[in-house]
């Protein structure tokens, strides 16, 4: 008879559903880089006259346009660039346009420097922001900023046009990773 009691106790506590809790936590984070895209100087082919031909700036030239990038130095960019295929007379009565052929190139070596330039054959482009930026970074330390820069250069043919102010807009789209 005791051996019936015993049993019967312990497959009582062996059932009995044990109480528990639980505590949760949200946890809500934004990563947020600190990528900056700008426009450092413009593309400005200067006061020419009709039937002045073709006309040229040069990579290097002070008027070419110039973009920036700035962002941590191991980040690599992918950027478009909208290239229009002419200038546009502002005027809403007639359109007038010059043809243009733009080029592009780009520095990451964080100057403002042609003589590192590379020139590129589309408005498609993928680089680090700095080309020599360290491979590792100690997790404990921020890493530090670069800035890259993009050229834009290229040359118009101005034929028999009535004068006036004539102007494109070149959109830059940069996507990182």
């Amino acid at each position: 008879m005791r051996v019936l009691s015993f049993s019967l106790a312990l497959f009582f506590i062996i059932t009995v559903p044990f109480s528990t809790e639980a505590q949760f936590m949200r946890l809500t984070f934004e990563i947020e880089t600190e990528l900056e895209a700008q426009e450092e100087n413009p593309l400005y082919f200067g006061e020419v006259i009709p039937n002045a031909g073709n006309v040229r700036i040069p990579l290097g030239h002070i008027d070419m346009g110039v973009f920036s990038i700035r962002g941590p130095q191991n980040m690599d960019v992918n950027v478009t660039l909208d290239i229009p295929e002419y200038l546009v007379m502002d005027d809403d009565e007639a359109e007038f346009r010059i043809p243009m052929n733009l080029e592009l190139a780009y520095a990451n070596v964080n100057e403002n420097n042609t003589d590192h330039a590379v020139v590129v054959p589309s408005g498609h482009l993928r680089f680090p922001i700095l080309a020599d930026a360290p491979t590792r970074q100690r997790p404990d330390q921020p890493v530090p900023s670069a800035t890259a820069y993009i050229f834009v250069f290229g040359e118009i043919e101005v034929g028999d046009i009535p004068t006036g102010t004539y102007n494109a807009q070149v959109v830059m789209s940069v996507e990182y990773e």
